[in-house]
């Protein structure tokens, strides 16, 4: 776990006006203190993974006009698996 003093320093006014909200409308609905952290935890890890897919999904859009424009302007691309010499080495299985 992360140091909880360090945690409490950079937490926004925002975040803890939202994570205010979401606590006192799951104690509200009847959800014990344990399993209201829980669902807030869960709740701010689906959105990081969503925010983190979409920021994946946009890089890989980027790099996929890149490619075009240099392909469109008759630039070679580089050879994307390039092979090294060692790696080509064959094993002699010869006793």
């Amino acid at each position: 776990m992360r140091n909880p003093q360090t945690l409490e320093k950079s937490i926004l006014l925002t975040e803890f006006e939202l994570a205010s909200e979401c606590w006192e409308r799951l104690q509200r609905e009847g959800y014990g203190p344990v399993k209201t952290a829980a669902i807030i935890y869960k709740h701010g890890r689906l959105d990081a993974r969503k925010e983190m897919k979409t920021r994946v999904d946009d890089a890989f859009l980027r790099l996929s006009k890149y490619r075009k424009a240099l392909i469109d302007n008759g630039i070679p691309l580089p050879d994307a698996n390039p092979v090294i010499a060692d790696e080509k080495q064959e094993v002699s299985t010869d006793e």
